[in-house]
């Protein structure tokens, strides 16, 4: 069996929708990925990827709408969710670790409990397409389970950001303390390039952090070849693409 390694550069940020996207151009079907996610059962939605031009890369770019009327969700009625859905037992797996994860932090940060822990923004329908969407793609490109992923050093921007809770912190204090054990290093942007859903992937699926020279070398040493890129852009336009970058190697 062949195994995969997915390489995640992040130098522009991540987030959950620049995730699925990427995934997309590195070759995951929107129609299967639209399928997997009408599994749960949801009110009306749309996904679709548009090809775009981030100054001068060619990359997907998320286009999601959904029927959302639920003003938040706790972690329980987001399980229950997956629960009921006829996703596979891997992707429920991902989903709810992914989910723990994020409600963990959110507890950490707030000085309460999981159970307690409601999700505003993150528990808008969106957010939950875009943390269940990015299991599904992960099984789709057999990383799930058997093989592993890795990542570049993070951005970290600064300033405040809007959110229910008013002015914050630039990152989000959620997707900050998700990434405590990442090196990370300063950039002058003050927008939110990384977002709590894209801070919660790394957490869960990354093994290490190594620069990519590094990566490659050892990827060559042995002989496991680089078989695809995947570009996922985000919304906002920065001095450099705003794109995240996925690079796929097979043994």
């Amino acid at each position: 069996m062949n195994r995969n390694y997915l390489y995640i550069n992040c130098q522009s940020g991540i987030a959950g929708d620049m995730f699925i996207a990427a995934c997309i151009d590195l070759g995951v079907d929107i129609d299967y990925l639209q399928s997997e996610l009408k599994k749960l059962k949801i009110d009306e939605f749309s996904i679709k990827a548009e090809t775009i031009n981030k100054k001068g890369i060619i990359a997907k770019y998320l286009k999601l709408t959904v029927n959302d009327t639920a003003n938040e969700r706790h972690l329980s009625d987001i399980n229950n969710l997956i629960d009921k859905s006829s996703l596979s037992d891997a992707v429920k797996i991902l989903a709810k670790r992914l989910f723990f994860n994020l409600a963990s932090a959110e507890a950490s940060v707030h000085i309460t409990t999981i159970d307690k822990i409601h999700f505003h923004e993150v528990g808008a329908m969106d957010s939950i397409i875009d943390i269940i969407g990015s299991a599904i793609c992960l099984q789709q490109l057999r990383i799930l389970g058997i093989d592993e992923v890795y990542c570049s050093k993070i951005p970290l921007p600064s300033g405040t950001i809007h959110c229910n809770h008013g002015e914050i912190s630039n990152p989000a204090p959620a997707a900050l303390k998700l990434l405590e054990d990442f090196d990370m290093y300063k950039v002058p942007i003050k927008k939110e390039i990384i977002t709590p859903t894209g801070a919660v992937i790394l957490k869960t699926i990354v093994k290490e952090q190594k620069d990519f020279e590094v990566f490659e070398k050892e990827m060559k040493a042995k002989n496991i070849k680089m078989i695809k890129l995947g570009y996922g852009a985000g919304t906002m336009e920065l001095e450099k693409p705003n794109v995240l970058k996925l690079i796929l190697f097979s043994q």
